[in-house]
């Protein structure tokens, strides 16, 4: 990685200048890896398209930038690129971290940490439903404040017994709806709100769940969602158990469903 620095940035949010940065870091990553896939499909109205083999290689390109404000404060940002035929973005987050008083994180294009947690059952490479196998409500959790939403992580609070505990807040004034550009709204549609709290054991056992609800319209009513988990790692071995519960709006069916793995790294 190579690491430039840039002295006297300002951190503007919308007109109004915050606070000069002491100092700004910034870093390009590049991913490595071949992968060899094969897959065969048999569910009613599967195409050919969806059999076969193939060898691909990752096309993302990540850009990370981080710089301390003069009050101590902290300011980050993370861009991805997908770089594969039309170059598009994939992922953006802005991040100010404010020591012990948390972390306020702006998820232009992903990062909401309830979207972080839809699926968190342990896996050698990616999630199987990852390379486009297809996706189900329990892995969609969170996606409704996933663009265009701020989220709020609180420190880690030491608790007895070697725990440690975590909350997070989802807010998207325009849940479901892709994030418009700086200076842009949307048109006034629902918002959501999501929340997450982890619980973490020194022996390896992490306990942890959320809860998601976008508000009502005249054609969407009543979308909500939860889920909740169980993980133990001990070295290379980490297993995992996972439930969701989906209530789709308006008159859509509700969809629960529970899933297990184990993985050794």
């Amino acid at each position: 990685m190579n690491n430039f620095k840039k002295i006297g940035l300002s951190a503007l949010a919308g007109s109004m200048a915050l606070t000069s940065a002491q100092a700004f870091e910034a870093g390009v990553k590049v991913e490595s890896q071949a992968v060899y896939s094969t897959a065969q499909g048999n569910e009613p109205g599967a195409s050919e398209a969806s059999n076969g083999k193939g060898i691909g290689v990752d096309t993302d390109i990540h850009f990370t930038g981080s710089g301390e404000l003069d009050m101590g404060w902290t300011v980050s940002v993370s861009h991805v690129l997908d770089t594969a035929e039309a170059v598009t973005n994939s992922s953006t987050q802005m991040a100010v971290g404010m020591g012990s008083l948390g972390t306020f994180q702006f998820n232009q294009d992903g990062g909401a940490s309830s979207n972080g947690i839809d699926d968190v059952l342990p896996f050698a490479y990616e999630e199987p439903w990852d390379p486009g196998m297809g996706t189900n409500e329990g892995n969609i959790f969170g996606s409704a404040v996933n663009q265009g939403s701020v989220t709020y992580k609180t420190p880690a609070f030491e608790l007895p017994m070697g725990v440690t505990a975590s909350l997070t807040a989802d807010y998207d004034p325009q849940a479901g709806v892709a994030a418009p550009t700086p200076g842009a709204v949307g048109a006034d549609g629902a918002s959501g709100e999501a929340y997450t709290i982890k619980l973490a054991h020194e022996s390896g056992l992490t306990l942890g769940g959320g809860n998601m609800k976008v508000g009502n319209t005249a054609a969407r009513v009543g979308e909500s969602a939860a889920t909740g988990y169980a993980k133990y790692s001990n070295g290379g071995l980490t297993v995992g158990y996972q439930e969701f519960y989906y209530n789709a709006p308006s008159e859509g069916a509700d969809t629960d469903g529970d899933g297990m793995a184990i993985a050794y790294t």
